[in-house]
């Protein structure tokens, strides 16, 4: 009864902390199942494909100057892994989607589909919402993403 009474002392004054820092504690309890399901998936995916793109072979990208420009992420995502080790030069107009600055993780979208990112400055700071213009070349990770060059946030 002890040890109960501990743990449940101890549950109050990190929420009373969390609270006190302006975080929201959100009861899985009062979300439906299917959302908590959906949520579970997508930071699954997200982790698989950051430890992928982690575990990728280190690039060999050599500016090819003949290859075509990618202008948008679904002409990117239809590239075999083969044509994306190649290195073609992209540019595109996307919204970030998520970003931890923790890993170095950046995942954006534009009108037709969406990709990872592997980013250039490690410190660079991104929020979920902006719109950015992108200068790279494509790579491989668990399919094909961008080896970004130079970032602007629009």
């Amino acid at each position: 009864m002890g040890h109960l009474l501990n743990t449940q002392r101890k549950s109050l004054q990190l929420e009373h902390a969390a609270s006190a820092r302006g975080a929201v504690k959100v009861h899985p309890q009062s979300l439906p199942l299917g959302a908590v399901v959906s949520l579970c998936l997508v930071v699954l995916l997200c982790q698989l494909l950051v430890r992928s793109a982690a575990a990728a072979e280190p690039s060999t990208l050599t500016a090819d100057l003949s290859l075509p420009a990618i202008t948008n992420i679904q002409q990117l995502r239809l590239l075999s892994r083969e044509e994306a080790r190649r290195g073609y030069p992209v540019k595109v107009t996307a919204v970030v989607t998520y970003f931890d600055l923790a890993w170095s993780t950046l995942f954006i979208q534009d009108d037709e589909a969406g990709c990872f990112v592997y980013v250039s400055d490690k410190k660079r700071r991104l929020s979920a919402g902006q719109r950015i213009e992108i200068d790279g070349r494509s790579d491989t990770g668990f399919v094909p993403v961008i080896r970004e060059s130079r970032l602007t946030v629009l």
